[in-house]
């Protein structure tokens, strides 16, 4: 068995665990897939159209997509790794990081612990973007601390308190344009009754 031969087992037979932490699979498929590569029969296969990639991807459980995806974690620095395998941080967004220079990384990380913030799938995106036109750090700070979708406040009311109130018949987004004028009517009617108290 050649030493690249010896790489491939022994990162199958760690891949059969059932628990392994999405770091430790990222660096088990990028030992493989470089082993792979100065293999003599993958050369030829290669020569052949195929990629690394694909040849991993004929004997593993995970896709082609997902062997990239993982492999692209080792370019991650070690804090942005950890979180990801105490689920601190999605794949998605650590795979969109890993683009970054490690310094970028590091300044983006600042920006996340002192703002108490994660990226979003859509943020991390725009991050990988702006480091290919250019990485800036206000840009990366505007970027994280602008408000997701999820975090804007919302309020519900009970069905059983204000149903009774709206007129029948409506849907939903006339029952909530109808709710919406009546807190401006009752607000307007507030500030009326303050200024005859005056």
């Amino acid at each position: 068995m050649t030493h690249e031969q010896a790489i491939v087992a022994m990162v199958d037979a760690n891949c059969q665990r059932t628990e392994l932490l999405p770091s430790e699979k990222a660096f088990a498929y990028k030992m493989k897939y470089d082993a792979i590569k100065n293999m003599p029969q993958s050369r030829d296969q290669l020569g052949h159209g195929l990629r690394s990639i694909d040849v991993m991807a004929e004997n593993a459980p995970d896709s082609r997509n997902q062997i990239q995806r993982f492999i692209r974690l080792t370019y991650l620095i070690k804090p942005f790794l950890d979180r990801v395998d105490n689920k601190e941080m999605a794949m998605g967004p650590a795979v969109e990081l890993s683009y970054l220079d490690p310094e970028d990384q590091e300044a983006v990380l600042d920006i996340m612990v002192d703002g108490e913030v994660s990226p979003s799938l859509s943020q991390a995106r725009q991050l990988h973007n702006i480091n290919d036109a250019g990485f800036n750090i206000d840009d990366a700070e505007e970027i994280l601390l602008q408000m997701k979708p999820n975090q804007a406040e919302k309020i519900y009311f009970s069905y059983e308190r204000v149903g009774a109130l709206i007129p029948q018949g409506l849907n939903h987004e006339e029952a909530e344009d109808f709710v919406v004028k009546s807190i401006e009517y009752y607000r307007h009617y507030r500030q009326m009754q303050k200024q005859t108290t005056r």
